[in-house]
């Protein structure tokens, strides 16, 4: 409400300023004028002060690229722990099971019913099952593994490419990274250990399933046995295609 009194009353001001009167030389009424015409303007729009521009803070790259080298090796390190509770999930239930089962009437002739047959026929094939499911989990650790490798080895090849002196400070690089499917490694013996154990609950399966239907003779050893072998071929192949 008191704007246009203000203005009135600086304008009048200005005008009364820069007079000849009120200056007393004219040489200097140019720069007289233009000193309170930035007045007057102040005066009138206020003083506005800039605000200021946001800029990107710097990134810190030893720190950045410190938090991504240490999240790549925990996640190897994760896969390598993972792969261990996984084969030894396997194992605890497989002997879990025939702790069970020699704890019953096992060496009973009697005991052999068809149905006692068929369940432990099923018990197995299950067994044989999860063999099959921990084989993917395996192979799918390596390829984590792997990957995790290959993320480190492409930081190294960041830090070298900045300082070449570094070069000489990894012994390990994407050259010497081994390939992803390799029978020379952990994670493929703890695959043939849990095919064998597999190939061997699917042996006992057919056993048990010839058990309930037929008299048990050489022949039906060697057909379980077969089908066994048939499965550790099976499981291994899936391993090795998974990692292809």
């Amino acid at each position: 409400m008191f704007s246009g009194s203000v203005a009135w009353h600086w304008d009048s001001c200005w005008r009364c300023a820069c007079s000849p009167e009120r200056t007393g030389q004219t040489a200097h009424g140019t720069t007289v004028a233009h000193f309170f015409d930035k007045l007057k303007r102040v005066g009138r729009e206020g003083i506005i002060h800039p605000m200021p521009v946001n800029k990107p803070l710097p990134l810190d790259f030893d720190e950045l690229l410190a938090a991504e080298y240490d999240y790549i090796a925990q996640t190897a390190s994760q896969a390598h722990e993972d792969r261990a509770r996984v084969s030894s999930f396997y194992l605890i239930a497989v002997g879990s099971l025939l702790a069970a089962m020699f704890g019953t009437q096992l060496f009973d002739p009697g005991f052999y019913s068809k149905t006692v047959n068929l369940m432990f026929s099923g018990l197995f094939i299950l067994l044989t099952l999860l063999a099959t499911s921990t084989i993917l989990q395996l192979a799918r650790l390596r390829a984590a593994w792997y990957e995790s490798a290959l993320a480190m080895n492409q930081l190294k090849d960041f830090m070298v490419s900045q300082n070449e002196k570094l070069a000489k400070a990894f012994r390990w690089t994407a050259n010497t990274l081994p390939p992803r499917y390799k029978t020379a490694s952990v994670s493929y013996y703890q695959a043939v250990e849990v095919a064998l154990i597999g190939g061997l609950m699917f042996g006992a399966a057919v056993l048990f399933l010839q058990q309930a239907f037929f008299r048990i003779g050489p022949l039906n050893w060697i057909l379980s046995a077969l089908s066994g072998l048939l499965i550790i071929y099976f499981q291994l192949s899936i391993y090795k295609r998974s990692l292809s």
